[in-house]
């Protein structure tokens, strides 16, 4: 699991690359640096992308800066060598 700070009216584009084992893309607004979400934690602001190959989600922060939690995870207890890249540009 990954700390990713979007700043105000940011958007950031965070790219996986695991051509070697199926995994996942997922990333949740948490705004506690103090505790780790668990399992009955509930929030209302998430994206994550499923596909095959080429995982990507978009993060959108309107008006301040938002604190998110990316994080990786493999289908069916797939894992494998991964790389995350994040190009941040205006998002207006």
């Amino acid at each position: 699991m990954y700390a990713l700070n979007v700043p105000a009216n940011m958007q950031a584009d965070v790219r996986l690359a695991s051509p070697c084992a199926d995994l996942d893309l997922f990333s949740v607004r948490w705004g506690n640096s103090k505790r780790c979400p668990t399992a009955s934690t509930s929030t209302g602001e998430c994206e994550g992308s499923n596909r095959r190959s080429g995982d990507q989600i978009r993060i959108v922060s309107v008006g301040r800066d938002e604190d998110h939690l990316v994080w990786v995870d493999g289908k069916k207890g797939n894992v494998g060598n991964f790389e995350l890249s994040v190009e941040c540009r205006p998002a207006r």
